[in-house]
């Protein structure tokens, strides 16, 4: 019925498997592989074959083989059957609902926390008996049977009536099924011309009855797998170790196996070699042609990670473009990695994903139990109020806020073992207090509980029995009040015609296993939130969340099995560690393994052997191969893979212990003047100089003029060094912001018909054009971000005050320019000011320019003056501030208008003055008769003062401290208190030693 076919090792797998293919094809034909389908194991493996036979057929076009799993296969077949029931329960809850089901068991009645664990094991045990033609029902008990194994076998027999009792179908009954239909009846699949089967390792009968039926409907069958005959000298290597070709361990033997089961029979007999391991090396090629791998020891895992980035490094830099592949079954491992490599600047397809209990979303279902089953204790409520998606609906600056505030008064009063209704009444009792000296006190610490106490009201107190679509109610209620920016379900209103998911794939993942729960509440017991929390934390840590990511980036971090069948121009095998590779071997507690073994079924030998397979494999997925692996865990010694010590044997010595790599940054600046710049920060904390290289600054804004001023080391920070916050998770949460939308309303009104309306003073007019510019700014893409209509109903609600102070300004004054973009030299600067003690600038700090956006410029009726204008949403500086040169931003904005800047107006000759525009509800636009800078402000002083900070920002000779000298003179302690490198400075040691409070206490 089937052809054996073999593609030696020397290759790899999937290049000749595509020319088997096209010469099974009919010679120049491209249509002669339409009728093929080809069986992979992987799906992965599907879509790499497609590229590949592209390439290997070297035409314009080619028609491709049908390419399928055998999931996919039996999916395929289901579809075209028709009548077939779908399962009952979602696979993923089999092993929940068994486990509610057999805790009352006498052999688990005093071990309840054993339930779940022996239910997984049961659910396997169930699957592995009916795809192997067993009646898990009736499990036979062999000739040489003991009391012991009749216990364990009626302790299945009973374990599989409590099953069949609440899960009347699921996946593997519907897979045989379809297997039944496809056996007595016509194939119902589409018409078949030839079959091949390439690259099983391990089959179940049922898998290889069903191709066997695929086969006879298409009247030809083929099977491929690899071969060591013919391959190179580490294939024979790792052979020669091997001396019973028969034995389950063997590499050879499980594609045997899977030959032998397409074909009806035993695999064949190869016996044993019982010569000298030395006499079965003797046959091998020496040729220091033949490829072979690097075998790698490292210290330890942190060394390993980093030597094998440097090692990827390395080979893109050698050839740009190579496919460059890392397996590992150590997930740490690979984590530590892809961190590595994407410091390096390296983009990467990492295959393994990631737990949904180690996301974002997972866990903050899991702490939102949490803080009730704990009782609203101080620290897993912390947690809830610090994930980055809680928000309990305030903005994400007045949730952090508060939430900061709250946890200072924990630490504070150490009211830490009150309950969460304690907690509000000591935050009422304190803002009492302090609402005597500050009467506008904002209630932020009781307004945080309050809403906290909300949010997780619908959990109840959790020790109520209740069912689990009850506790999934629940925990979407609670959800959707601590995280409403983040809901569980899309929003219907969003365009998905792009193939887009609505939400996120973690988010939408947890939304699924949630509603798998609910449905599957008949056949779960009522239980209090604890066990809930338990039943969702172990299904949470089962679910994995992979990136979409593309399959053509040049490099791919997988798993070991995922790599089989790829192709690399380099391939690095890490972690291949005795407890990852193989790992450790799990033994079935039921039945147990001389049952196993006397039933047909696979032990871990079976597993040893497929292990073997593996490695063999890898070894040749690449013209480079290297293998590494730590020599030390966790400060205890490790072995290497007893794969690695089967080719060690035929080694003439032991490899060396690799040194410590480089770690590879997108910028590498000299480790030498890094060190430099590190002894000064420790020997002296005042002033140290920016020694390490830095960025140079091209362009100078207010913002950075300002961050300079208030903070210098911070500046150097961020400026000089390019530090940054890259935490995905944050950048997704900070949406386009609402000042911004604002400002476009104000364009968008000043421009249009608005300016009209106001000119001609009408206000109804007026206020009808100004909702409309509030409509379009607002309600664009509102379907991505909702609350944007609440920002836009909080923005109109000052409308009518816009429009009257609008009004009221065109007396005098009429817009000249809108989001006006400015742009001036530092030489025009110093000429204006024209003081000749001022030192000369050099050439390259002469054409350093201060550049900016000014949201407003008016002229006067007269012509005689200009007013610069900036929006503000948020709170104003004061008119002092602004006199006494503490804030320069409105100065920056006339001195671009007086040195000819700003792009499509005149050189200012007159005065200029300047305000903040209020776009509050408490305050809108500001005093016309007195702005906040006057027309005769002394602007010289000033611009002095911006020269003299923009030289020191460019250069980076001299000191920056680490403290700022001003921080006792700045009006508000905030931005020390939120600063990010807070901790990196020497504040603290400072307020330390003057025994001073916290910043913002």
């Amino acid at each position: 019925m089937f052809t054996h076919h073999h593609v030696t090792l020397d290759q790899p797998f999937l290049s000749g498997l595509a020319r088997l293919l096209l010469d099974m094809s009919d010679a120049g034909d491209p249509a002669g592989l339409s009728g093929t389908l080809v069986v992979l194991p992987a799906k992965r493996a599907c879509d790499s074959l497609r590229h590949v036979l592209l390439e290997a057929a070297d035409r314009p076009a080619l028609l491709l083989p049908g390419m399928l799993t055998p999931r996919g296969l039996v999916n395929g077949l289901g579809d075209r059957l028709p009548g077939l029931a779908p399962a009952s329960l979602p696979g993923k809850l089999r092993a929940a609902v068994l486990a509610a089901a057999i805790t009352g068991e006498p052999w688990l009645r005093d071990h309840p926390e054993a339930a779940p664990g022996m239910a997984e094991e049961l659910i396997r045990l169930f699957d592995e008996l009916r795809r192997h033609g067993l009646d898990p029902a009736v499990p036979d008990a062999p000739d040489e049977s003991s009391p012991m194994l009749d216990q364990d076998l009626e302790r299945v027999r009973r374990a599989w009536r409590l099953y069949r009792m609440q899960v009347e179908r699921d996946d593997v009954d519907r897979e045989l099924a379809i297997l039944a239909a496809v056996e007595g009846g016509a194939w119902p699949g589409p018409p078949l011309r030839r079959l091949v089967v390439a690259g099983f390792a391990e089959m179940t009968p049922a898998t290889a009855r069903l191709l066997r039926v695929a086969a006879r409907a298409a009247g030809e069958g083929h099977v491929v797998t690899a071969a060591a005959e013919g391959a190179a000298t580490t294939a024979r290597d790792f052979l020669a170790t091997f001396s019973d070709g028969d034995a389950p361990t063997h590499p050879a033997r499980p594609a045997r196996e899977a030959v032998a089961l397409l074909a009806g029979g035993e695999p064949p007999e190869t016996g044993r070699d019982e010569r000298p391991f030395a006499e079965r090396l003797a046959g091998r090629d020496p040729s220091p042609d033949t490829a072979t791998p690097e075998l790698v020891p490292c210290p330890d895992p942190e060394s390993e990670g980093r030597e094998v980035a440097a090692r990827v490094v390395r080979a893109l830099r050698e050839t740009p473009g190579a496919a460059v592949g890392v397996a590992t079954n150590d997930r740490g491992l690979a984590r530590r990695i892809v961190a590595q490599l994407r410091d390096a600047g390296l983009d990467m397809d990492d295959t393994g994903g990631a737990a949904l209990s180690t996301l974002p979303e997972g866990r903050l279902a899991w702490q939102l139990l949490r803080a009730v089953i704990t009782d609203w204790h101080h620290e897993p409520l912390l947690e809830v109020l610090t994930h980055p998606l809680v928000t309990l609906g305030a903005s994400r600056k007045q949730h952090s806020r508060r939430t900061l505030l709250f946890e200072r008064e924990i630490r504070r009063d150490e009211t830490g073992g009150a309950t969460l209704a304690g907690l509000l009444r000591r935050a009422r009792d304190r803002e009492e207090r302090l609402r005597e000296i500050f009467p506008t006190l904002d209630p932020l610490i009781s307004g945080l509980l309050t809403a906290t106490m909300s949010a997780l009201a619908p959990l109840g107190d959790g020790r109520s029995a209740r069912s689990h679509a009850d506790h999934v109610a629940a925990l979407r209620a609670a959800w959707a009040t601590a995280a409403p920016d983040h809901p569980l379900t899309p929003d219907p209103e969003v365009d998905r015609s792009s193939g887009e998911p609505g939400i996120p794939p973690a988010r939408a993942a947890l939304a699924v296993l949630l509603d798998d729960l609910a449905a599957a509440s008949p056949l779960l017991p009522t239980v209090p939130l604890d066990d809930f929390a338990a039943t969702l934390s172990r299904l949470l840590g089962k679910e994995l969340v992979r990136p979409h990511r593309s399959v053509f980036l040049p490099v791919q971090v997988t798993g070991l099995l995922e790599a089989r069948l790829e192709r690399y121009d380099l391939l690095i095998l890490a972690g291949l560690s005795e407890d990852s590779f193989p790992g450790r071997q799990t033994r079935p507690l039921l039945p147990g393994q001389q049952w196993r073994r006397r039933m047909g079924l696979a032990d871990w030998r079976r597993r040893l052997g497929e292990q073997a397979d593996l490695f063999l494999r890898l070894l040749h997925n690449a013209p480079r191969v290297v293998a590494t692996w730590p020599l030390e865990k966790d400060g205890q010694p490790a072995l290497p893979s007893p794969m690695i010590s089967r080719l060690l044997l035929a080694r003439d010595r032991a490899p060396a212990v690799a040194p410590l790599a480089p770690l590879y940054r997108r910028e590498a600046p000299d480790h030498a003047a890094i060190a430099a710049s590190q002894a000064a920060f420790r020997a002296e904390p005042a002033a140290p100089a920016a020694l390490a290289p830095t960025r140079p600054l091209p362009s100078i804004s207010h913002t950075a003029l300002a961050v300079y001023r208030n903070c210098p080391y911070r500046f150097l920070l961020e400026k000089g060094f390019g530090l940054r916050e890259t935490d995905t998770v944050l950048e997704e949460l900070r949406p386009r912001d609402t000042g911004v939308m604002a400002h476009d309303c104000m364009k968008d009104f000043l421009q249009g018909p608005g300016a009209a309306a106001l000119a001609a003073g009408e206000c109804a007019a007026a206020r009808k054009h100004l909702e409309r510019a509030a409509e379009r700014a607002f309600g664009a893409g509102e379907g991505e971000l909702p609350q944007r209509r609440l920002w836009q109903a909080t923005f109109l609600r000052a409308a009518d005050a816009v429009v009257d102070f609008e009004l009221a300004r065109t007396r005098s004054w009429r817009p000249a320019a809108v989001e006006a973009d400015f742009s001036f030299p530092l030489a025009d600067l110093r000429d204006w000011i024209a003081d000749p003690a001022s030192p000369p600038l050099s050439d390259d700090e002469a054409a350093v320019t201060i550049r900016g956006r000014i949201d407003r410029v008016d002229q006067a009726v007269d012509g005689a003056a200009f007013a610069v204008i900036d929006y503000k949403t948020g709170s104003l500086p004061t008119a002092r501030e602004v006199g006494d040169g503490r804030h320069l931003q409105l100065q920056i904005y006339a001195l671009a208008l007086l040195l000819g800047g700003v792009d499509d107006l005149p050189t200012a000759t007159g005065a200029v003055e300047g305000a903040f525009y209020g776009l509050r509800v408490d305050g809108v636009g500001f005093k016309i008769e007195k702005p906040h800078l006057a027309g005769d402000h002394d602007l010289r002083r000033d611009a002095a003062e911006i020269l003299t900070l923009a030289r020191a920002m460019l250069r980076r000779d001299h000191d920056f401290p680490l403290v700022p000298e001003a921080r006792d003179e700045m009006p508000d302690p905030g931005p020390c208190a939120y600063c990010p490198f807070r901790g990196t400075c020497r504040l603290d040691e400072k307020l330390a030693e003057a025994g001073v409070g916290e910043v913002g206490a």
